[in-house]
C-alpha cells in the first residue's frame, strides 16, 4: 500500500513539473554533471523493548554500530528556466566495523561481532526557484546498507543483515551570492520513509550454545529531517567546485515481528518481538566538481 502511494505521488510530481515547464516560455535546456569524494559517518541502532522471551523481564535487546566510510558520488542535472531535475548516486565501498550487541535481560547476548559494512544511496530531486535565492524541491530517495558477518555471535549468529529506507522528501533551499562568483546555500528537508531490515544467508545459524534464531525481518514506516550546507565557486566558465556538508536523522518506532527459535536442532513456535525501534544518523562531508553544458 505504502509503495503504491509513493509511486502515485512520484508520477504526479513528474507530471506537474512537466506541465508547468511546458507552459513556460521556450528556453534552452542546460545540462550539468559532476562527481564528489568524501567521508560519511554512520550511527545506527536497533532496539526492541517488548516481546516475549527476549526481553522478559522488561529490558532492551538490540545492536548498534558507528563507522566512517569513504564515499563517491555522481550526479546529473537538467536545468530549464527556473526548474531543475537532479539524479544522484552515492556509493561507499565495504569497510570493517564492530557491531555492538546488548541485552538488559540476557548478558550472554552482549558482545561485539566483526562485520563488513557497505552503503549505497540513490535520489531523484525536482526543484523550482521561487524567488531570488529561494528554491523548493521534492523527490524520492533510496538508501541501503549491508552488514556481512565475519564471525559468529550468540544474538546475530553468522547471518548478514540488510537495511533499506526509501520514500519521498520535501524541502527548501536558500542561496546567498557573493559577488559574481562564490555562493553559499543552506537546505532542509523532511522525509516520509518505508524501512525494512532482514537477515540473509539464514542457514548460517549460531553455533554458540544450544539456542539459535531464524530469519529476523520487519517492515515499518519512518520519518526524519536532513540539513545541508554548500559553498560553491567557479574554476572556469563551465567548471565549478563545491564543498558540502549534510546531516540527516531518521527514526522508525513501534514495529512488530516474530522470530523463529531453534533449540537443540528443534524449531519452536516463533516468539513475538515488538516495540522495535531504529535510529539512523548520518554526517557527510564531500568535495566535488561540476561541469555545465551550455
Amino acid at each position: 500500500m505504502r509503495n503504491g502511494i509513493h509511486t502515485k505521488l512520484c508520477v504526479a510530481s513528474v507530471l506537474l513539473w512537466s506541465m508547468t515547464a511546458l507552459e513556460a516560455s521556450a528556453q534552452e535546456v542546460d545540462y550539468a554533471a559532476g562527481f564528489a569524494l568524501g567521508l560519511r559517518d554512520i550511527d545506527f541502532e536497533l532496539t526492541a523493548t517488548g516481546g516475549e522471551f527476549l526481553t522478559s523481564p522488561a529490558g532492551k535487546v538490540g545492536f548498534n554500530f558507528e563507522e566512517t566510510l569513504y564515499t563517491g558520488a555522481l550526479w546529473g542535472s537538467l536545468l530549464y528556466d527556473r526548474f531543475y531535475v537532479t539524479g544522484r548516486v552515492d556509493i561507499s565501498p565495504s569497510e570493517s566495523t564492530d557491531v555492538q550487541m546488548q541485552s538488559d535481560s540476557f548478558p550472554e547476548f552482549d558482545g561485539v561481532r566483526s562485520s563488513d559494512l557497505d552503503r549505497s544511496d540513490y535520489s531523484l530531486t525536482m526543484g523550482f526557484n521561487v524567488w531570488q535565492g529561494l528554491s523548493v524541491f521534492s523527490g524520492y530517495k533510496y538508501t541501503e546498507f549491508n552488514l556481512e558477518a565475519n564471525e559468529d555471535s550468540f544474538l546475530l549468529g553468522a547471518k548478514d543483515q540488510n537495511y533499506t529506507e526509501y520514500g519521498l522528501f520535501l524541502g527548501g533551499n536558500y542561496t546567498w551570492q557573493f559577488g559574481q562568483s562564490m555562493s553559499f546555500s543552506l537546505s532542509a528537508a523532511y522525509a516520509f520513509l518505508d524501512v525494512e531490515i532482514r537477515d540473509s544467508n539464514v542457514g548460517q545459524e549460531s553455533t554458540i550454545g544450544d539456542i539459535s534464531f531464524g530469519n529476523f525481518a520487519f517492515e515499518g514506516s519512518g520519518r526524519g529531517l536532513s540539513f545541508g550546507a554548500q559553498l560553491a565557486a567557479p574554476l572556469t566558465d563551465n567548471w565549478t567546485y563545491n564543498l558540502a556538508v549534510k546531516y540527516q536523522h531518521y527514526e522508525s518506532e513501534n514495529n512488530t515481528t516474530t522470530l523463529p527459535v531453534i533449540l537443540s536442532g528443534e524449531q519452536f513456535d516463533p516468539i513475538l518481538v515488538d516495540d522495535i525501534d531504529t535510529d539512523h544518523e548520518d554526517l557527510a562531508i564531500s568535495f566535488g566538481v561540476q561541469y555545465l553544458f551550455h
